[in-house]
Formats: C-alpha cells, sequence, structure tokens
C-alpha cells in the first residue's frame, strides 16, 4: 500500500513537471511570438513611412487587377481621397474616381482601360507622358510582376514639362528671328547692289557698317576703300 502510493506521488511529481515545462515552453512561445509581432508591426511602420515619404506616387496591382497597395503620393497626384482606396479595389473602381475627380487624360474610360490594359497584358517594361484633363502631366513608369500584376510609379512633372515646352519655344523663336534677320540682310545686300549712287552705313560710333559697291569700287580708285568697321 505504501509502495503504490508512492510510485502514484511520484508519478503525480512527474506530472506537475512536465506541466510547469510545458508551460514553461508556451509561455517563451508566446513572448516569442509576441515579440515577432512586434518586430512585423515595426518593419510595416518602417515600411509605411517609406512608402509615404516618396516623391513618386506608387500603386502595386495584382494579376487581377486588384490594389495591392498604393502610397499617399499617388492619391495626392490624382486628387483621391484616401479613404476612398482600399486595397483589393479594381483598377476600373479606381478609375471611376479618378474621372469623377477630373484627374484623368482626355479619353473615355472605356478608352484608357483599353490603353491600361495593353500595358497589363505586356510583359515588358513601359514609360509614358500622360496629360490630364486638369492641365497636369504625369510620368508614368510601368513594371510587369510574373502574375500579370504591376508596379507603377506615377511622377508629376507638370513644371519640368512647361519649362522644357518654354525653352522649346524660345529656341524656336531665337531660330527664326535668327533666320528672319538673315533674310532681311540678303534683302538690303540685293537692294544695295542695284543702287546706282555711292551709299555708307555707319553705326552710332560712326563705324563702318557696309558699302554700297559702286561706291567702294570709287573709293579703291583712289585708293581709300574702308573696310568693315573702321572709323569713317
Amino acid at each position: 500500500m505504501i509502495n503504490t502510493n508512492y510510485r502514484d506521488l511520484v508519478n503525480l511529481v512527474a506530472s506537475r513537471v512536465e506541466l510547469l515545462a510545458e508551460g514553461e515552453r508556451a509561455r517563451n512561445a508566446e513572448t516569442a511570438a509576441l515579440e515577432e509581432q512586434v518586430k512585423a508591426r515595426e518593419i510595416a511602420a518602417r515600411f509605411d513611412s517609406a512608402l509615404n515619404n516618396m516623391s513618386q506616387g506608387l500603386c502595386f496591382f495584382d494579376g487581377e487587377q486588384r490594389l495591392v497597395v498604393c502610397n499617399r503620393r499617388y492619391l495626392d497626384i490624382y486628387g483621391l481621397p484616401p479613404e476612398s482606396v482600399t486595397p483589393g479595389m479594381f483598377l476600373k473602381e479606381i478609375v471611376d474616381l479618378r474621372f469623377e475627380a477630373g484627374s484623368c487624360p482626355a479619353m473615355t474610360k472605356d478608352e484608357y482601360l483599353r490603353w491600361r490594359n495593353e500595358f497589363a497584358v505586356s510583359e515588358d517594361a513601359a514609360d509614358s507622358i500622360v496629360e490630364l484633363t486638369n492641365g497636369r502631366v504625369v510620368q508614368i513608369c510601368h513594371r510587369p510582376m510574373p502574375d500579370r500584376g504591376w508596379v507603377a510609379t506615377h511622377e508629376d512633372i507638370t513644371e519640368r514639362h512647361r519649362a522644357e515646352q518654354a525653352l522649346n519655344e524660345a529656341k524656336s523663336r531665337a531660330e527664326q528671328a535668327g533666320l528672319a534677320a538673315k533674310a532681311a540682310h540678303t534683302r538690303l545686300i540685293d537692294a544695295l547692289d542695284v543702287v546706282p549712287e555711292g551709299l555708307v552705313i555707319l553705326d552710332f560710333r560712326r563705324s563702318l557698317r557696309s558699302v554700297e559697291p559702286t561706291l567702294c569700287r570709287s573709293l579703291r580708285r583712289e585708293s581709300r576703300c574702308h573696310r568693315t568697321g573702321s572709323a569713317f
């Protein structure tokens, strides 16, 4: 009887030790899980911070054209309220919001979706510049993913685009002015060639700018022909 009770006591103690060990392992596992959760939240927070501090808008769609993630800059560029765009939305739904906000290209919804679908089914990277109906100009860099999804960056290049346009227009005007001046000079020379009398053109410093050929031939006979730029 005593031996039986002793064995039961030993088994009870052993069970108790095992339970304590299991409890300790469970607590350790729980602590490790909580630590992993904290780390995961920290990584997610850093990712969100990096994403939302980008100067470019970014969006990521899966192979079913559902939004996986986008950043704040993407919403700002297209004037979309943050609460209206959530992960899981279809591209078409976001396009609807953009047309409502007036941040769409000068085309119909169907035309725009067909245009975007050409990129979606392509395995090649593509860059494009789009002018929106609100006057903004956006450069889109499309990069396909293996599952037929894509990542795209959207950069508002309106000011740079306008500056480039202004520079190109200024260059064009300068070229046109140069051609006009050259043509006028040619016409003047042609007109001087038919003037029978001698003619001298001086600038404000009384330096010689042009001599009509008849006068120059006369001056050469008298050994007094002057070169352009000399005092007269």
